[in-house]
């Protein structure tokens, strides 16, 4: 899900005229959707350093061994 600047900017114009328990709940919603974001992409991080790890270990490979490469 992806919030562009003015998307915000109109949800906080709206949030201005609702009662206080709607927008602790929508602050609650929008904290567990970042939350949700962050982890995954702390996931992909992870993903991306061991493809990262296992390319460099093919090449140093690769570079010690020629044959391989044929």
């Amino acid at each position: 899900m992806f919030l562009d600047t003015l998307d915000i900017k109109r949800q906080c114009e709206i949030c201005q005229h609702l009662p206080r328990e709607h927008i602790l709940e929508a602050l609650y919603n929008i904290s567990r959707i970042l939350s949700g974001q962050a982890a995954q992409q702390q996931m992909l991080i992870g993903v991306l350093d061991a493809l990262e790890q296992q390319l460099n270990m093919v090449s140093t490979v690769g570079r010690e061994n020629p044959a391989i490469n044929t």
